[in-house]
């Protein structure tokens, strides 16, 4: 379990949120109240309260022992040493976000993870090549927050999208080595966009973060 430590700041080098369907999805318009819960997951930028990771473990129990010859889930999970002490058989579920529920879509990146007994394992997002398992915060105030043996997420809360402080550390860096390489030329239409803010004074330059937390590529692509 982790203890959750997010930085309600405002970062001036970043200004835009990118998101692209078929993966992740932001849930930024379907407000968490995360006071509700004592404990939540997180994957990547978008989280789940107890409430959607429960309806959805009773969604893909139901399909497990009802399946859809046809269907591709549920599936057997490939390789379920992210888990350790767990069955041999693992299955997972697409689990959408707060207010969907997977039924013919797009699966997207994230996955409930079950036993053959419905007990829920946990929630993994899927990359290209890596599989991540999802964390599991605690908003408990009970918890002490300093104490040697719990581990501290750090990371900015963007209107319920969430940014790890490494993923915003590796973007800045990125940002910053590509904005030195274009400093002989103007780039209107592409990244970093220059900008100025008001309230500091300063020039600004923006770079996109993506939910899912993988680099954004400035020629158009997405990169690991």
């Amino acid at each position: 379990m982790l203890a959750q430590s997010f930085h309600f700041t405002e970062i001036l080098i970043v200004a835009y949120l990118h998101l692209y369907f078929g993966s992740a999805s932001s849930v930024g318009s379907n407000t968490v109240d995360h006071t509700a819960d004592s404990s939540y997951y997180l994957c990547a930028g978008t989280s789940f309260s107890n409430r959607a990771v429960e309806i959805n473990r009773q969604l893909a129990c139901e399909r497990l022992h009802n399946a859809d010859p046809i269907s591709n889930f549920p599936a057997k999970l490939e390789d379920n040493r992210l888990f350790d002490g767990a069955p041999d058989a693992l299955i997972v579920w697409p689990i959408m976000n707060e207010e969907t529920t997977y039924r013919t879509r797009v699966p997207g990146k994230m996955r409930i993870v079950i036993d053959l007994d419905c007990n829920l394992a946990g929630l993994i997002i899927r990359y290209e090549n890596a599989v991540q398992r999802c964390i599991k915060l605690s908003s408990n105030a009970e918890v002490d927050s300093t104490g040697p043996d719990l581990d501290t997420y750090k990371g900015y809360n963007c209107s319920n999208t969430f940014f790890s402080s490494a993923y915003v550390e590796e973007t800045i860096a990125k940002a910053v080595n590509t904005f030195e390489r274009r400093l002989p030329t103007i780039y209107r239409n592409k990244f970093p966009k220059l900008g100025y803010c008001r309230s500091t004074k300063q020039r600004t330059f923006s770079w996109p973060l993506l939910v899912d937390h993988t680099p954004y590529n400035s020629g158009g692509r997405y990169s690991r």
